[in-house]
């Protein structure tokens, strides 16, 4: 998570045979949490989904002398979530969408750096991957 202190991550992979068709890393941190999974077929990652969950306050604030009930409680339910779909053909993302109603359009600068993140973080993976064989 960008900006945000981590906590906490863990990765899965799921392969068929020596094939990769999933990967799923979760990222936890003091504010919120993020979960990216990316989906391959043979020639490659085809698909990406994220959900990041901002939480309303960070889960080892200090509340002083507050009693808790004061100080608001960290309530999950009152997250902000953000979704994000990525879909992508010989190793090009062709359309994100986000919160499954705002289309990014692809001349805009994020949609470059997020394509260039997505593709790196697969291809770092990957090679973890295969070293770990």
């Amino acid at each position: 998570m960008q900006g945000t202190s981590l906590d906490d991550a863990e990765t899965l992979v799921f392969l068929n045979g020596d094939n990769k068709r999933k990967i799923v890393i979760n990222q936890f941190g003091e504010t919120g949490k993020v979960s990216t999974a990316l989906y391959y077929d043979d020639k490659g990652l085809i698909y990406a989904h994220s959900k990041k969950h901002e939480y309303n306050r960070p889960i080892q604030e200090n509340t002083g002398s507050e009693k808790p009930s004061e100080a608001g409680a960290l309530e999950i339910e009152q997250s902000e979530i953000e979704e994000n779909q990525y879909f992508f053909n010989d190793e090009t993302m062709i359309r994100w969408q986000q919160n499954q109603s705002n289309t990014i359009q692809k001349e805009e600068l994020r949609y470059k750096i997020r394509e260039e993140y997505l593709l790196e973080l697969s291809n770092t993976l990957s090679t973890q991957i295969k070293a770990n064989r």
